[in-house]
């Protein structure tokens, strides 16, 4: 147990010292450092922009927390609006503290399973489902993003990075249909095989509560793609609020790109991984290179921002909660 709380803090530790280092070489790379200090200025004469942002971060996490209320609803959950609200928030604040981006993910899967101790699977198949809707439906936002982006000067890098991501989102739903369409239960009742026998019970159980409540499923696609746009919409605000001249369309569709790269479990919630790809896509659009890191800089301070919210949100729940 030591040695393996040893080996998660050293890799906690290699993905913060890495995320740092992306965002400190965002700077150090710059030739003319001073036009960034003038970038931040002008994002401070800019403060609608800035506002903006910041809300629209508030905005995709609100999408984020309502999409997993209905699938607690779908799966039988029954834990209170403000309960899960505090549980999403503490866990993008936690997400900052583990490898990847779903740290946060595992401690809120923890807290829901002590909480219902008769519905533990049923909670944790919740966080699942919810995570795997997210990334899935990152795919039609992206789609007619890169449609909008055909024929736009500067864009060959953003399209090849959006078809590779569209290509693996489409195997993504090819094998989601495979596992939870069809009623591996009845096709699987003659194997003897434990393990077979233990995915048609899961499998069986996500088919239910998925296809049980249609409106709840539905629902939390439609939240997903409008997680996706408004993360998007946080990105390109304050791409504008730092004066980076990229159209909103292009600008969005860099920051959707960017969130998709920060999926990769390389850096604490992807922090640096996803603002220097934004960054490096803003200026194939035509931005000032400075404005673009800065334009990174910020939304790894936005998130930051968001993330001491959700630390207060964690210290607010109960001690017995926070020990699960």
């Amino acid at each position: 147990m030591r040695r393996r709380r040893i080996t998660v803090l050293l890799l906690q530790g290699f993905g913060a010292a890495l995320a740092v280092g992306l965002a400190a070489w965002m700077v150090l790379r710059l030739d003319n450092r001073s036009a960034l200090a003038d970038a931040f200025l002008d994002a401070l004469r800019r403060p609608a922009w800035l506002a903006a942002g910041f809300a629209a971060m508030g905005a995709s996490l609100l999408c984020g927390t309502l999409r997993w209320r209905l699938l607690l609803r779908a799966f039988d959950v029954p834990l209170p609006g403000r309960e899960a609200l505090r549980l999403y928030l503490a866990g993008h604040f936690l997400s900052i503290f583990a490898i990847g981006s779903t740290g946060g993910d595992v401690v809120k899967a923890a807290i829901v399973a002590a909480r219902f101790p008769g519905r533990r699977l049923r909670a944790v198949l919740s966080i699942v489902v919810e995570r795997a809707i997210g990334l899935l439906s990152l795919l039609y936002p992206l789609a007619i993003a890169c449609l909008l982006l055909l024929g736009h000067p500067g864009a060959e890098t953003a399209l090849r990075a959006g078809a590779i991501t569209a290509v693996l989102l489409v195997v993504g739903h090819i094998v989601w249909v495979a596992l939870f369409l069809p009623d591996w239960s009845t096709r699987l009742a003659r194997r003897r095989n434990p393990a077979l026998q233990r995915f048609a019970a899961l499998s069986g159980l996500c088919r239910d509560a998925l296809l049980g409540d249609r409106a709840a499923t539905n629902g939390a696609g439609d939240l997903s793609i409008a997680n996706h746009i408004v993360a998007a919409f946080c990105g390109a605000a304050l791409a504008r609020a730092v004066g980076a001249e990229v159209p909103l369309g292009p600008a969005m569709a860099a920051m959707l790109l960017a969130n998709a790269v920060a999926l990769v479990p390389v850096t604490p919630g992807g922090l640096g991984l996803r603002e220097s790809c934004a960054a490096a896509l803003l200026v194939s659009f035509g931005a000032d290179e400075a404005r673009a890191v800065a334009a990174g800089l910020l939304l790894f301070g936005v998130i930051l921002a968001w993330a001491a919210i959700g630390a207060a949100a964690w210290v607010a729940l109960p001690r017995d909660r926070r020990r699960a």
